[in-house]
């Protein structure tokens, strides 16, 4: 191979090369020695990776799924391949893979993203995997403060001991996201929900606050505090304040909100007033 000698040692990564067409086979020469992890192997090839375990013994890891794999310092996160790479049509198509530590998976226009086990994938899954409501995962999972996200082709997902398991979904993706995110916004910890009341509109709620999105307005988040506090508790949008209209502004302890119908007011002592517009 041109790089000095590197030993195949005899097992089932060596069978399966040789059983390939070994050096002239799409997988080319090995490009570095064996490396074990407890029971599991992985060798590095021209073209591909392979790796083997016991119990799901030999599979390839090859094209893009390959350099992603060397790139995460495969063995010691995603460890060893448990099946082949396939192609799912569902979602515009795409193709998965799974490894010790995660499912690999890229859509036919996304990057290369792993789904945690667990929660995250058996939701993904319960849900109709890449045919249903979610689609592909765009980004690998984040976790703050025990709270987890995942953004996916139609929503985001977000895990949280308060909330559960719940979906962030159409405008307030990007909402959601602007705002900070999980580290500002928290995990979702109600579902979208949508109310009649003072022209139309939809909100829900999250661990540090809320969104909210009257019917023709732009998602608005409202944080935790004594004005969010006071609205909610005498009926949220079904009150004469009606609807948020811009965010809430703080200077010195006092916030102000502009609502469809009036300002709320908070001092620094977290006393709230309200006045029409």
């Amino acid at each position: 191979s041109g790089n000095g000698p590197i030993m195949i040692p005899y097992g089932s990564i060596r069978d399966a090369w040789v059983a390939s067409g070994g050096s002239g086979s799409w997988m080319g020469w090995p490009t570095a020695s064996q490396l074990c992890t407890g029971y599991s192997c992985a060798q590095t090839f021209q073209n591909a990776v392979l790796s083997s375990t016991p119990m799901w013994g030999v599979h390839a890891i090859s094209w893009g799924f390959a350099g992603y794999w060397k790139s995460t310092d495969g063995m010691n996160t995603l460890g060893a391949a448990l099946d082949d790479m396939r192609y799912l049509s569902g979602g515009g198509g795409g193709w998965i893979q799974q490894f010790a530590g995660a499912a690999v998976m890229q859509s036919q226009t996304g990057p290369i993203v792993r789904v945690q086990y667990g929660t995250m994938l058996d939701h993904w899954v319960r849900t109709g995997g890449e045919r249903g409501s979610l689609g592909w995962p765009l980004e690998n999972q984040v976790c703050v403060d025990g709270a987890c996200s995942q953004r996916f082709q139609n929503g985001i997902v977000t895990i949280s001991p308060q909330g559960g398991v719940r979906t962030i979904i159409g405008g307030f993706i990007q909402s959601w996201a602007s705002t900070g995110g999980l580290a500002t916004v928290g995990a979702a910890v109600s579902d979208l929900t949508y109310t009649t009341a003072k022209g139309g509109g939809w909100k829900q709620r999250y661990a540090q606050g809320m969104i909210t999105q009257r019917v023709g307005a732009a998602p608005i988040f409202s944080p935790t505090g004594p004005i969010l506090a006071t609205w909610e508790r005498f009926g949220a949008e079904a009150t004469w304040l009606g609807w948020p209209t811009a965010p809430q502004t703080c200077d010195a302890g006092i916030c102000v909100q502009q609502y469809q119908f009036g300002v709320a007011r908070s001092d620094s002592a977290g006393n709230v007033t309200h006045s029409g517009n």
